[in-house]
């Protein structure tokens, strides 16, 4: 296949980071653009990192997305220069603006065709180095169904592409962030039209609006299509092909080819010769290869442990011979052992439920953070989350302080939205354990609980939740990461209209008896219950009834998913009994300034037991006149020595 090429503008000569390209000399741009297609040639290792930028308004009045600017070498001429360049879909591999010719303070003589760079006149080609090609754009809206393949009707910008035939290749457009793919293929254009093939694989069904950018094209001068003329470039090819020497060990594969020709065999050889290093030698040779890599995606699953496997009296002579000889071959290695010792077991106490059975019974809150500074000069987001609808409120903050939660949660929470929870759980960051915050905990008579330190699993649901959060959120920032607090309504807005696993309900249904409305229902309309009018005595009647049998079902499910949390997590259990006197270790997770972690000692102690106030919680004390200490089983092991009590 051959392509033509149009006379056009200037054009000069050039290379960006070592890769060649001919560049358009515009004097109507303001900024300097590199085409995508030739940013992505450049080597990774050697590519610039992108910074965010705006977008770009093309001289039709198109707007383009760019992928980002950074700073390029510039080898035109004899001058090697650094420049600002945007990377972005364009035609041409390269647009010289404004800003190059005039900060390197460049001169163009049209008649001479000479671009002047300082002192050096480089000589421009009124001819395109690079093919020509064109838009494609949709000719009409269409809609194209999920997980779906159809062809549609586009047309050619410019008057060159009329009744000719032409190569349509994608392009990194706003379609393929959608899931849609442009087929790459040879059509005909009829009066500036062409057909157009594409495949939606994304779930969800995609609109593409009237003169949209599809794809782009370049003019076909012939295709090949006599197989007398394929077979004689092919013999072209097939003659440079020098005959490849291959290994003894390779032979049996070779002889293994009977019945192929001289010019087939030749092919064989060489593609032997290119992958030789993953064909074994020997026997010993086997599995002592690289080449081939697979990574597997295990999402948030975590790794699942299985009892060792004996192997069968009858195989274990054979498996032993195996081992033995992937040890002498350097397959495995046998890692030495300094010395034995019983094998320490993490202690892990079972799961303590506490289940609610009313909206704002029990509310936790936390604090996440420190994040990036944002523009409106946020860096934490408190959080508020009810035990028993699911319902989450997340809130941006500037800094930690008791005043600003207390201020949040007064204003946001409790005055303007939802009332005064009977108690609320946190962990013992030093505002929730201030002064103001106990105080404003009594003044409402709200009851205050902690978690012990260091045990975040003591408020597993709000901790769960930030997972959630910043993995939400993680998909919709900018790169720059300083707009997720402009972000954070509308992520909490798909979070509380999304069926929870505990509950099988959304926290909006929970929380207020209806759904939000979301613009799949500005689109659809209301469900014909909803559309139907009724009074507001009997709207409140309707919603009350609704409530009642949602949250008994919500209390059934939740019980059952208390259940089975704890069976999962009880699986691995070690439990010990202490009782008051009993000397213990009291894991440390404190990190001291300018000493390593790795080599400081994780226990301390011994303490002693001096009070039980559950299963899981104990009191400790170091000596005497100590401060005690409350903390969770698991975070204690037992003495072993000698130790005298001073109880």
């Amino acid at each position: 296949m051959k392509c033509r090429k149009f006379n056009n503008a200037l054009y000069v000569n050039a290379r960006v980071d070592s890769i060649p390209t001919a560049c358009l000399i515009d004097t109507g741009s303001t900024i300097t653009v590199l085409d995508a297609r030739k940013f992505h040639q450049i080597p990774e290792a050697d590519r610039p990192v992108l910074r965010e930028t705006s977008r770009l308004k093309m001289a039709d009045g198109s707007i383009v997305r760019p992928l980002g600017k950074a700073e390029f070498i510039f080898d035109i001429g004899s001058k090697t220069i650094k420049h600002e360049m945007t990377v972005a879909d364009i035609e041409s591999q390269v647009i010289l603006g404004f800003d190059f010719l005039s900060k390197h303070k460049c001169s163009l003589d049209l008649e001479k065709e000479i671009l002047r760079v300082g002192n050096k006149s480089i000589k421009c080609n009124s001819e395109n180095a690079e093919q020509s090609v064109c838009r494609i754009r949709v000719a009409d809206k269409v809609f194209v169904p999920a997980e779906s393949e159809i062809v549609i009707k586009s047309f050619v910008e410019g008057d060159s592409f009329n009744d000719c035939l032409v190569l349509i290749e994608p392009v990194s457009t706003s379609m393929s962030e959608q899931g849609i793919l442009v087929a790459r293929t040879i059509a005909k254009s009829k009066n500036g039209f062409v057909p157009l093939r594409l495949i939606n694989i994304s779930k969800q069904p995609q609109i593409l609006q009237k003169n949209m950018q599809a794809a782009v094209c370049e003019l076909v001068d012939s295709v090949y299509s006599s197989e007398a003329e394929y077979a004689e470039i092919n013999k072209i090819c097939v003659e440079k092909v020098q005959n490849v020497e291959l290994p003894e060990y390779m032979e049996p594969i070779v002889r293994s080819c009977d019945g192929l020709s001289d010019e087939q065999m030749i092919r064989v050889k060489q593609l032997l010769a290119k992958h030789l290093q993953v064909f074994a030698k020997s026997k010993t040779d086997l599995g002592r290869t690289d080449p081939i890599t697979h990574k597997i995606n295990t999402g948030d699953a975590r790794p699942v442990k299985q009892a060792p496997r004996r192997i069968p009296l009858a195989k274990r002579d054979a498996a032993e011979k195996e081992l033995q000889r992937m040890i002498e071959c350097g397959v495995k290695h046998v890692r030495p052992v300094k010395g034995e010792r019983d094998p320490i077991v993490t202690a892990k106490a079972g799961m303590k439920q506490y289940l609610v059975g009313a909206p704002l019974e029990r509310v936790a809150i936390d604090i996440m953070g420190p994040l990036p500074l944002t523009w409106r000069k946020n860096k934490y987001i408190m959080v508020v989350t009810d035990y028993f609808t699911r319902w989450a409120e997340s809130y941006p903050m500037p800094n930690i302080e008791a005043e600003t939660v207390c201020r949040l949660l007064i204003e946001n929470f409790i005055s303007s939205r939802y009332g005064l929870p009977k108690q609320i759980h946190t962990d013992q960051g030093r505002q929730f354990e201030s002064e103001l915050f106990q105080n404003m905990c009594r003044i409402f008579k709200i009851d205050k609980t902690r978690t012990t330190s260091f045990h975040p699993q003591g408020g597993g649901l709000v901790e769960r939740f930030n997972r959630s959060l910043e993995d939400m959120l993680s998909k919709v920032i900018s790169r720059d990461q300083k707009d997720w607090d402009e972000c954070l309504p509308l992520t909490m807005l798909a979070y509380r209209s999304s069926v929870h696993e505990s509950t099988k309900h959304t926290p909006n249904l929970m929380m207020h008896g209806r759904e939000a409305q979301l613009p799949i229902d500005l689109l659809y309309g209301p469900s014909p219950d909803e559309a139907e009018r009724v009074e507001p005595h009997g709207y409140v009647d309707r919603v009350q009834q609704s409530l009642w049998k949602i949250h008994q079902k919500a209390r059934d499910k939740m019980a059952v998913a208390s259940t089975r949390q704890k069976t999962q997590y009880d699986l691995h259990i070690f439990k010990n009994k202490y009782t008051v006197g009993t000397p213990v270790w009291l894991n440390v997770k404190i990190r001291k300034k300018g000493l390593s972690p790795k080599l400081q000692d994780r226990w301390e102690g011994p303490y002693l037991i001096i009070g039980v106030l559950s299963g899981l919680l104990y009191t400790v004390q170091k000596g005497a006149g100590a401060k005690n200490k409350v903390v969770h089983h698991d975070r204690l092991k037992p003495f072993q020595g000698e130790f005298t009590s001073w109880l």
